[in-house]
C-alpha cells in the first residue's frame, strides 16, 4: 500500500504544478487584454485551485494524527472517513473564498472569474486522470 501512497503523492504533486503554471500563464496572458480579466480569473482559478490543494495535502501530505485504530475500526473505514473529511473541507474553504470574494473584491468581472473557476474544476478533475492514463501506458 505504501507504494500506491508514493505513486498517487508524486502524481498530486505533477497535477498540481501543472495547473499552477496553467493557471499563472492565463492569466499573464489575460494582462496583455485587460488587469481587471486577469485578476478576475486568478481569483476565480484560486477558488478551486487552493480548496483541491488543501484536500491533496489533508488526503496525502499530512501527518497521520492518530495512527491507533479505536474501537476496533478498519483502515478501509479511516481511509473513507478522510477522504469525507477531505471533500467537507473542500466544499468548506470554496464557500469562505467565494463569500470573501464577493463582499470584498467589488470590481469582479464575473464571466472571467467563472472562466477561471470552472478552468481549474476541468484541470482538478482531467490532469490526475491524463497523467495517471500516461503513466500507465508507459508501464505497458
Amino acid at each position: 500500500m505504501s507504494a500506491v501512497i508514493t505513486n498517487a503523492k508524486r502524481q498530486y504533486r505533477l497535477v498540481l504544478l501543472i495547473e499552477t503554471m496553467l493557471i499563472l500563464a492565463i492569466a499573464l496572458v489575460l494582462i496583455g487584454i485587460s488587469i481587471k480579466l486577469s485578476i478576475s480569473f486568478f481569483i476565480g482559478s484560486m477558488g478551486s485551485f487552493f480548496p483541491f490543494v488543501l484536500s491533496v495535502f489533508f488526503v496525502f501530505f499530512r501527518k497521520n494524527i492518530a495512527s491507533s485504530q479505536k474501537n476496533g475500526s478498519s483502515k478501509t473505514t479511516n481511509s473513507a472517513k478522510v477522504l469525507y473529511q477531505s471533500e467537507l473541507l473542500k466544499w468548506a474553504t470554496t464557500i469562505v473564498l467565494f463569500i470573501l470574494v464577493f463582499t470584498l473584491y467589488q470590481t469582479v468581472d464575473f464571466i472571467s472569474f467563472f472562466a477561471g473557476y470552472f478552468f481549474s474544476l476541468l484541470c482538478n478533475t482531467v490532469l490526475p486522470i491524463l497523467i495517471i492514463s500516461r503513466e500507465n501506458k508507459i508501464k505497458r
